[in-house]
């Protein structure tokens, strides 16, 4: 939502972590908008705009602190964030659970160094939970990760041709 434009729906943001990609027009969203981020990634933002290279804003409100170890219940709506990498600004993935659906949005997936055991649990975590809709972001897919994965740093991922029955897109 910008800052002019209004609405009876009650929207709610929480951002997965720092990168532009994910938060550069926070700074747009209407002050009516909760935005959740966690600690740290606020005290890098704050550090940020202090330098005068962080996020233009025109908002009023400050966002709100995300606790990464709590979920959260947003009207009919349950967010469950998982914490990727704790020892960056808390790297995050989100759970969404609605009345209709199970969703997970992965936020950047990344196999290597500390994210590694966190994101298996994740995976194991909403395997067993048999989610609708993955929302799945990665920057890229190298060599290294396809040589790690099938042993070929030239092996082809192939998708599949058909849409699965019931899926829309």
């Amino acid at each position: 939502l910008l800052a002019s434009e209004e609405t009876d729906l009650h929207t709610t943001i929480f951002l997965t972590h720092l990168h532009l990609d994910h938060m550069c027009n926070m700074g747009f969203v209407s002050d009516d908008v909760d935005i959740y981020a966690t600690e740290p990634l606020l005290r890098i933002e704050e550090a940020l705009e202090t330098v005068g290279k962080g996020v233009h804003t025109l908002r009023t409100v400050g966002y709100k602190v995300l606790d990464p170890n709590k979920e959260y219940q947003i009207g009919d709506i349950t967010i469950k964030p998982f914490v990727l990498n704790a020892r960056s600004y808390q790297d995050l993935s989100f759970y969404v659970k609605t009345p209709d659906m199970k969703l997970h949005y992965t936020g950047d997936v990344v196999l290597h160094g500390d994210y590694v055991e966190a994101v298996w649990k994740e995976m194991e975590y909403i395997k067993n939970e048999k989610i609708d809709v993955l929302v799945c972001e990665t920057t890229s897919l190298m060599d290294s990760t396809m040589e790690m994965f099938y042993g070929d740093k030239d092996a082809e991922i192939i998708g599949y041709p058909e849409l699965p029955e019931g899926m829309l897109d």
